[in-house]
């Protein structure tokens, strides 16, 4: 059918919603545009991680902008954005080594110990809301599995262990075992740039918190194992242990000369009654006949235990 030209735009719509070829092609139109676009749902799966997290999970995290359940656990400066298409399924938030990092939200340490798969020392928490939040690159750790922590309660220091080389804090929230979300939907938004400084846990916050240093770190002081030292030794100029307190493995070191001036870091095997600790860019290796000492995988000092 040929349809009239008009010259008012009006009088043209008029005439088009009286005949039956317009309804039919608005149903059409309408039915097409209510379609996924084939593109976005390739796009989606292309994402190299496995099971990415729908997209539908953070439009629903989105919708409230104003609940926003998590406090920053840093102070510092972001120096690389939610990037999961390049495998970094997080934040980092820079600053020196030894800053404080806190619990974003409320909830249960479920993993506080090394992982191998280049987060270094890494903390994971259970949240109330299903969620997981990640910490890793930690110098310290201060907080144990299965306790329980209060948001904005410090965890952990800032370091660079792990597959990194800047002191940072590499950040996740996680929906559950599979996918991610962005931490920036959940966090405070930012001002003018930078991680505001009422969005983070302050000093007298934290001054009615319970004591987060573990059992274990008395023994800094005393040069003693709570638990069962495995090897122990003596140099000119420093004492050494490695003790075994539960299911984990600790490397103590204090120096001869100042004792205040030791280390007390969490161990792991490597085989053949051989030990590593690591703390920042430093390595400890020790076994029943000495220790090493290496900073960037560099052999800084060996020293063999008198007889």
């Amino acid at each position: 059918m040929t349809l009239p030209v008009f010259r008012d735009i009006h009088t043209s719509l008029t005439f088009m919603k009286q005949t039956t070829l317009f309804q039919l092609l608005a149903v059409s139109l309408l039915g097409a545009f209510s379609l996924p676009i084939p593109g976005e749902a390739i796009a989606a799966s292309s994402v190299p991680f496995p099971n990415p997290q729908p997209s539908g999970t953070f439009v629903a995290q989105a919708a409230v902008p104003d609940a926003r359940p998590y406090i920053w656990p840093a102070q510092g400066r972001i120096s690389k954005g939610y990037v999961p298409e390049d495998y970094h399924p997080g934040i980092d938030i820079e600053n020196a080594a030894g800053t404080e990092i806190y619990a974003a939200a409320s909830g249960v340490v479920t993993y506080a110990r090394w992982n191998d798969f280049g987060y270094g020392n890494y903390i994971k928490i259970r949240h109330a809301d299903g969620n997981y939040t990640i910490y890793g690159h930690n110098q310290e750790i201060l907080v144990k599995e299965g306790q329980q922590v209060r948001q904005g309660q410090p965890i952990a220091l800032m370091g660079n262990t792990g597959f990194v080389e800047r002191p940072h804090l590499h950040f996740e929230i996680r929906p559950g075992d599979d996918g991610w979300i962005d931490p920036m939907t959940l966090l405070p938004a930012l001002v003018a740039g930078q991680i505001p400084q009422h969005a983070v846990a302050s000093v007298s916050d934290r001054s009615t918190l319970p004591s987060l240093t573990p059992p274990v770190q008395s023994a800094q002081f005393s040069g003693r194992c709570a638990g069962t030292a495995l090897i122990e030794g003596e140099t000119a100029q420093f004492r050494v242990k490695l003790c075994r307190e539960g299911g984990q493995f600790f490397y103590f070191g204090q120096s001869k000369q100042d004792p205040s001036r030791s280390i007390w870091r969490p161990a792991r095997a490597l085989g053949g009654d051989r030990y590593r600790a690591e703390n920042g860019s430093f390595t400890y290796e020790i076994d029943p006949q000495g220790y090493d000492v290496y900073r960037h995988g560099r052999l800084l000092r060996s020293e063999n235990f008198f007889n």
